[in-house]
């Protein structure tokens, strides 16, 4: 998952049929967008990529888990 880009967007949730529109418009403009399904995915990103992540965006409604947790999670990957 090592990117060569930094200043990257991880976006996660649980359905990325939804977001879809919205990261290719932010590709389009030229920024680089990872989307992940799962916190777990989040923290392991910012763990192997500690210098790349500029923002964190979360689904606030994802099953099973919380923005909370997601965030939780993502501080375990020293975001």
């Amino acid at each position: 998952m090592n990117e060569t880009v930094t200043n990257s967007i991880i976006w996660v949730d649980d359905d990325e049929a939804q977001i879809n529109d919205a990261v290719e418009i932010l590709r389009d403009h030229g920024l680089n967008v990872v989307v992940v399904s799962h916190p777990t995915r989040c923290s392991e990103y910012i763990s192997n990529n500690p210098t790349l992540c500029s923002l964190v965006i979360v689904d606030i409604v994802m099953p099973n888990v919380s923005y909370i947790e997601t965030i939780e999670e993502g501080e375990k990957g020293q975001l």
